[in-house]
C-alpha cells in the first residue's frame, strides 16, 4: 500500500524530478538581457543594445519592436496595466500602449542623469532610479518630472510591496523605503556592497520578511531594516541580482544561476540544472506555472514551478485531485494581488459540463451583482500550479468575487479592494 501510495505521488508531480530542466525558449538576442517582465498575454525582454523584444500570447515567439527608439540600450521596464515603461541609458524613458508598435519618448525635462536603471508603478505614478541623478518621479505618466535627489548612487532596482502601499528602492549600497506615492525616501539599511535588489514575504498576523541581496550575498530583516542579518548558507555564487517570490518561496538570480530558499534564506540550494555552463542571471519572472531565467547570454530559460516548488502541504497533496483556489494575496489590496491556484489532473473529467472542454481554465471576476469585470485567465492549462497577478482598472472600492472554473468543477472566493 505504501508503495502504491508513492507511485501516485510521484505520477501527481508532487516530488522534484531530478530529470527536471530548464529549456530555452528564445535563440540568443545578441545582447545582455536587462529586464523580463509580463505585460498583458505578451512577454517583454529589454536588452542592453539591442532594445526591446515581445512575444505575444506564447513564451517562444519573440521579435523586436523598437519603433521610435533612438537609445537601444534599454536597462529596465514597468508596466501599469495599459502602458509598457522602458528605462534607457541616455534617452531616459520611453512608453508604448500597443505592445512595442510604436514607442514615445518620455518628458527629458527635469531629468539632469537620463541613465534609467530603475522603473516602477506605485500608486499611479512613475517612478524612474537613475544612474547617479537619484529618483525621478511623475505623476502623468512621463510627462513632467520632478527630481528626489535621494542619492547619486546608481539605482539598481525598485521593489514595490505585496500590500502595493510602499516601495523599496535599491541605490548604492543603501535599501531606502517610500511613502505611499514614492514622494519621500527614507533609508532604512546598508551594506558592504552593492545592494542590488529586495523582496518581501508576508508571514500573516502583522510579521514580514524583508530581503537584500547585495553583490556579496543575502540579508534578512523582520523588523522593517532596523536590524540586519546575513543569510547565504548554500549560496555558492552570493552575487545576488533579483529576487521572485512564490508563497514561502524564494527565488535568487545570481552570477551562478538560479537558488531558492524555503526557510527565509537559513539555507539554499541550487535549481539551476539543465541550464548550460554557469550563467549569470539577471532577472527572474513567475508566470502561468512557469519560472523564467533571463541571462547575459541573451538567453531565456524556462522551469516549470512545480519541478522547483519541493515543499508541499498535505492540503496541496489532497486537492491534486481537486482543483484548488487559493484567497488572494494581500486581501485587501490598493493596486495588485496574487491569486494562486491549482488545475490537477484532468484524467476522468468530463469535459461536457459547463461547456469546459478538456484542460479549458476559466478565472474571472465578478461584482456584487454577478456581472464579470474582468476575465484574468481563458485558455486550456496542463496540470499544475499557477499564479495571476491582478491589478483592477477602473473599479470602486468594494467588495469583488474570483471564480475558477475547470471541467464541471468551479470555485469562488471574496476579496476586498480598497484605494
Amino acid at each position: 500500500m505504501k508503495n502504491i501510495f508513492l507511485s501516485l505521488l510521484f505520477s501527481l508531480g508532487i516530488f522534484f524530478s531530478a530529470n527536471a530542466q530548464w529549456s530555452a525558449v528564445n535563440t540568443s538576442f545578441g545582447k545582455s538581457i536587462a529586464a523580463l517582465l509580463k505585460a498583458g498575454n505578451s512577454f517583454v525582454a529589454a536588452t542592453d543594445s539591442n532594445g526591446v523584444y515581445f512575444s505575444d500570447g506564447s513564451d517562444n515567439n519573440w521579435v523586436q519592436r523598437n519603433s521610435g527608439i533612438s537609445f537601444l540600450r534599454t536597462i529596465s521596464l514597468a508596466y501599469n496595466g495599459s502602458t509598457i515603461a522602458v528605462g534607457t541609458r541616455g534617452g531616459g524613458v520611453y512608453l508604448t500602449s500597443n505592445n512595442g508598435s510604436a514607442w514615445t519618448q518620455a518628458s527629458l525635462t527635469n531629468m539632469a542623469v537620463p541613465h534609467i536603471y530603475a522603473l516602477t508603478y506605485l500608486a499611479g505614478n512613475l517612478l524612474a532610479g537613475s544612474g547617479g541623478g537619484g529618483v525621478y518621479h511623475s505623476t502623468n505618466n512621463g510627462g513632467a518630472w520632478t527630481n528626489q535627489p535621494v542619492s547619486t548612487s546608481l539605482a539598481n532596482s525598485f521593489y514595490v510591496s505585496p500590500s502595493g502601499n510602499y516601495a523599496y528602492l535599491c541605490i548604492g549600497s543603501r535599501i531606502h523605503k517610500s511613502n505611499a506615492d514614492g514622494t519621500v525616501w527614507t533609508q532604512i539599511g546598508s551594506a558592504n556592497a552593492t545592494l542590488k535588489t529586495a523582496a518581501e514575504i508576508l508571514a500573516g498576523g502583522g510579521v514580514s520578511y524583508l530581503f537584500a541581496g547585495t553583490a556579496d550575498g543575502v540579508y534578512l530583516s523582520s523588523n522593517g531594516g532596523t536590524s540586519w542579518s546575513s543569510r547565504n548558507s548554500g549560496l555558492t555564487y552570493r552575487d545576488v541580482n533579483k529576487f521572485a517570490v512564490y508563497g514561502s518561496n524564494l527565488f535568487a538570480a545570481t552570477s551562478g544561476g538560479v537558488f531558492r530558499t524555503t526557510n527565509n534564506g537559513t539555507s539554499w540550494e541550487s535549481v539551476s540544472t539543465g541550464m548550460p555552463g554557469v550563467p549569470v542571471v539577471t532577472d527572474l519572472l513567475i508566470d502561468g506555472g512557469n519560472i523564467y531565467a533571463a541571462t547575459t547570454s541573451g538567453i531565456i530559460y524556462k522551469r516549470a514551478l512545480s519541478e522547483v516548488v519541493t515543499s508541499v502541504e498535505k492540503s496541496d497533496v489532497r486537492t491534486e485531485i481537486k482543483m484548488d483556489l487559493k484567497q488572494n494575496s494581500p486581501n485587501p489590496f490598493s493596486q495588485t494581488t496574487r491569486i494562486i491556484y491549482r488545475i490537477p489532473d484532468n484524467t476522468g473529467v468530463n469535459p461536457g459540463k459547463t461547456g469546459l472542454a478538456g484542460r479549458r481554465v476559466i478565472l474571472s471576476v465578478c461584482n456584487l451583482l454577478g456581472s464579470e469585470v474582468a476575465r484574468l485567465v481563458d485558455e486550456e492549462q496542463s496540470p499544475g500550479l499557477y499564479e495571476v497577478s491582478f491589478s483592477p482598472r477602473g473599479l470602486s472600492n468594494g467588495v469583488y468575487f474570483y471564480r475558477l472554473q475547470y471541467g464541471g468543477q468551479s470555485e469562488t472566493r471574496k476579496m476586498t479592494l480598497v484605494r
